[in-house]
């Protein structure tokens, strides 16, 4: 799997599962905040692949909440609830979500802020629960 970060620095995703151990100074999104900042992050990694191939690209002011209608977070939840069981480790959780954000966000840009926030709020929520949530 390749990812890049905003700029298409490409990221090594063993060391960002490492970084993704600890999140203690992350807060605990709810749900529909977190769609809200998958909207965005989707728009930004949109304009990252343009720049990246010299394309202009701009929105209208609600390009983010609209993608918020396409359901990011259920495509989250598909892709790794059926992978993932209660006995997942953490290291398997959040290479679930960097493997499923590597396919569903344009160019695998991943955005280690927004990645922090999801695997923050499924290792809360508990992956029975959040997978249960899903229909999965």
């Amino acid at each position: 799997m390749l990812l890049f970060d905003e700029n298409y620095n490409q990221l090594d995703a063993k060391e960002l599962v490492k970084e993704f151990g600890n999140l203690d100074d992350v807060t605990t999104p709810t749900e529909s905040e977190l769609e809200q900042e998958l909207g965005k992050y989707y728009e930004k990694a949109l304009q990252a692949e343009a720049k990246s191939n010299n394309f202009a690209i701009s929105f209208t002011s609600n390009f983010a909440a609209a993608i918020n209608v396409g359901g990011i977070l259920k495509k989250i939840k598909d892709f790794i609830c059926r992978v993932l069981t209660g006995s997942s480790t953490v290291e398997d959780i959040i290479e679930a979500v960097l493997d499923a954000l590597s396919s569903i966000i344009p160019g695998g840009i991943i955005l280690k802020p927004i990645v922090k926030k999801i695997v923050k709020y499924i290792l809360t929520k508990g992956i029975d629960t959040f997978c249960a949530v899903s229909g999965n």
